[in-house]
């Protein structure tokens, strides 16, 4: 398989890896919405700050990299079943990508794993088909669902 990302966060699956960027998500969201001021949050602000990101918002994540308000919020939703990958995935070097700059996918973001032993076969794409242990999990994040009551 070869897909071009764009790597945000990676780590080696060790059981700390998947909450470590989901904490770093949220204390990202935090500085950038109050950079200057501690600000009590209940579930309401804290929601809001999660999810009030616009499109134009460019938020500092890891490594000086800089993000998009929407592909802040697809990143920390995608973090949350992150978790799941980790712990099905033990010891695999996972990354939680986008896709690059400009391009338009029917994905949000990526899950990429493969052998530690393995990352020097892959290239700036992620062809996985040198990894004997890749994968790939494409996460589309569905937004505004129209909510159908039941009886």
């Amino acid at each position: 398989m070869n897909t071009e990302l764009r790597p945000i966060y990676s780590f080696v699956a060790d059981g700390s890896g998947a909450e470590k960027c989901f904490h770093d998500l949220i204390k990202f969201a935090l500085s950038y919405k109050y950079p200057h001021l501690a600000v009590p949050l209940n579930d309401q602000k804290l929601t809001e700050v999660l999810f009030g990101f616009s499109s134009t918002d460019k938020i500092p994540v890891w490594d000086n990299q800089i993000v998009s308000g929407q592909d802040f919020e697809e990143l920390f939703i995608s973090s949350i079943f992150l978790k799941v990958v980790e712990n099905a995935q033990s010891a695999k070097q996972i990354w939680l990508a986008l896709p690059p700059h400009g391009k338009h996918e029917s994905y949000d973001t990526a899950i990429v794993g493969c052998d530690p032993k393995e990352v020097k076969t892959l290239d700036r794409k992620f062809n996985l088909s040198k990894a004997k242990t890749g994968f790939c999990i494409h996460i589309q994040v569905k937004r505004d669902f129209e909510y159908i009551e039941s009886d």
